[in-house]
């Protein structure tokens, strides 16, 4: 399934969770998690392993039910097809549309035009986020989702070596091409972030969770960040079967 098609079923099958239940919750008030990454420190491999944990939690509360991942390939999708925010517009209210407004212009402010891509993501992933139960994978999803409850942004570091060590047979790259591939995307996600939000994604204070993946494992922070969205809904107990 190609990434368009991803995020249309992400839309759809959202759209239908939203159907079936029998109240809505007020935005922002269900959980999600934002993984902010460096390059090779496993944002996507704690992004499926989270997930697999949560649907194997021995809990019927409806917060750990149809979790998604929305990943980065997903996030390129919104940037270039504008009709993908169009089809979310009907799953908030008018009230937290502009509330969304509000906030996304608060980032942006009056920047001109090469912002207009990014303003459509950032209002698209606050609004996947104000209905919950989903891990947002990159592209600034921490800042898109700034203030709102249920949050849990996590960040993802590691040495440099070790991230080589890692990407290197999965970029099918010797080490020398791989540290130039790891350097450069780092550049690239530092520069996103710094023209598009103003701000330095190293920076600890923008996240709750700042881990060290050489130090500990990607399955042990996977275990710590369920701990805590179990907390928030008071489950303390529902850990995986």
């Amino acid at each position: 399934m190609d990434s368009n098609a991803r995020v249309e079923k992400f839309i759809s099958d959202t759209k239908s969770r939203l159907s079936a239940g029998k109240k809505r919750l007020p935005p922002g008030t269900l959980p999600f998690v934002t993984i902010t990454s460096q390059s090779g420190a496993g944002g996507n491999l704690l992004a499926r392993q989270l997930l697999e944990k949560i649907e194997q939690c021995d809990s019927d509360n409806p917060a750990l039910q149809g979790w998604r991942i929305f990943d980065k390939s997903m996030c390129q999708q919104v940037l270039t097809r504008e009709h993908l925010e169009t089809s979310m517009n009907d799953m908030l209210d008018e009230k937290y549309h502009s509330q969304i407004a509000e906030f996304v212009m608060g980032i942006f402010g009056d920047q001109g035009m090469q912002n207009i891509a990014y303003v459509r993501l950032s209002r698209f992933l606050r609004t996947v986020a104000s209905l919950g139960k989903v891990i947002i994978l990159g592209h600034g999803g921490a800042m898109s989702t700034r203030g709102l409850a249920g949050a849990n942004h996590l960040r993802l570091v590691a040495p440099l070596p070790a991230r080589v060590a890692r990407m290197a047979p999965v970029l099918n790259m010797d080490e020398a091409q791989t540290l130039r591939e790891i350097q450069q995307r780092d550049r690239d996600r530092q520069r996103l972030w710094k023209t598009h939000y103003q701000i330095d994604s190293s920076d600890p204070e923008h996240y709750d969770l700042v881990c060290n993946t050489d130090r500990i494992s990607i399955d042990t922070v996977a275990n710590f960040q369920l701990s805590l969205i179990l907390d928030q809904i008071g489950e303390r107990h529902a850990q995986p079967a």
